[in-house]
């Protein structure tokens, strides 16, 4: 019986249905891009400030090394806009987003929503341009979304 299956999985591979599919994109990226479309539409559509509004949300929340994040760029630059440059990232910095970012998935599961919600809001503020800040944007529109919960001020 040994074979069988060994044989099958030869011919998937030869067959190519068991090769590696691209991870799909995170939900950050995801929103970027929808953000980034939503943009051009406003644009072909001449409402220039929606598409400024769109690009610039597009820019701020899209992970740094995407194309999301450099097609928002130049939509802001095509409109007149010069969006600063982002800080370099520190990997310290990153670091203790990360950490704050997984206290509050800790916080989060026990039912502590406003404790999870502080915790993603300093994660978002120690690397604001990092991957792990927009895994926390994420949570917190969840939580707002959800269970009204937004952090204090």
């Amino acid at each position: 019986m040994t074979g069988r299956p060994l044989a099958l999985l030869a011919l998937l591979l030869a067959c190519g249905a068991a090769s590696a599919k691209p991870r799909p994109a995170s939900g950050a990226l995801h929103r970027a891009e929808q953000w980034y479309l939503d943009g051009v539409v406003y644009y072909e559509n001449g409402d220039w400030d929606k598409a400024l509004a769109s690009w610039g949300t597009c820019y701020r929340s899209a992970p740094r090394d995407s194309e999301a994040w450099d097609d928002c760029r130049a939509g802001l630059v095509k409109l007149g806009e010069d969006p600063p440059s982002p800080p370099a990232r520190s990997p310290a910095a990153e670091r203790r987003a990360e950490q704050a970012y997984l206290e509050g998935v800790v916080y989060f599961q026990k039912g502590d929503f406003a404790t999870a919600a502080a915790s993603w809001e300093r994660c978002t503020v120690l690397a604001p341009g990092g991957e792990a800040a927009s895994d926390c944007r994420a949570g917190l529109e969840r939580l707002d979304k959800l269970y009204g919960v937004t952090p204090a001020p």
